[in-house]
């Protein structure tokens, strides 16, 4: 199976009479999470950058399996609303899970944490992106570079 290249770029948000938000975007395979998002009609970004530490710490750890997952159903935020990082604005979602030697993003989708059904969860308006299949190591040094990067170290070369 082909595995997907994962990396975070740093990336602004904002502009158009809006407040400038600066954040680390994941780019898989050369391309823009943001934009890919953007596309399709959801203003977000990623929590990585801008939020207080602990929520970054906690984003970061969820999407390494070691958090628990913050959205209904396993589910874990991947961007989020670009003012607040607010889940009851919206946030793009996936699912995340470990297999053997690779970790897998799937379903994507877009929700709230405002109920625990699945009517807040709109998988169709994504359905076209992903899966993604990285190598856990290489993915855990990417999330490892996040750590740095949110405590002001420069990340590995």
């Amino acid at each position: 199976m082909n595995r997907s290249h994962l990396e975070l770029t740093w990336t602004q948000h904002g502009g158009d009479g809006k407040e400038p938000r600066g954040f680390w975007d994941f780019v898989v395979d050369g391309h823009s999470l943001f934009d890919i998002f953007q596309a399709a009609g959801f203003d977000v970004i990623s929590s990585i950058g801008w939020v207080n530490i602990s929520e970054q710490k906690a984003a970061i750890g969820r999407l390494q399996l070691i958090e628990p997952a913050d959205l209904p159903n396993n589910r874990r935020s991947l961007y989020v609303c670009h003012i607040c990082g607010d889940l009851g604005c919206g946030a793009v979602s996936v699912r995340v899970e470990q297999d053997g030697l690779s970790i897998n993003w799937s379903s994507f989708g877009f929700e709230n944490n405002l109920s625990d059904d699945l009517g807040c969860l709109d998988l169709d308006r994504l359905r076209h992106v992903g899966p993604f299949v990285f190598d856990s190591d290489h993915y855990e040094t990417v999330m490892l570079e996040a750590l740095e990067v949110i405590h002001g170290r420069e990340p590995r070369a």
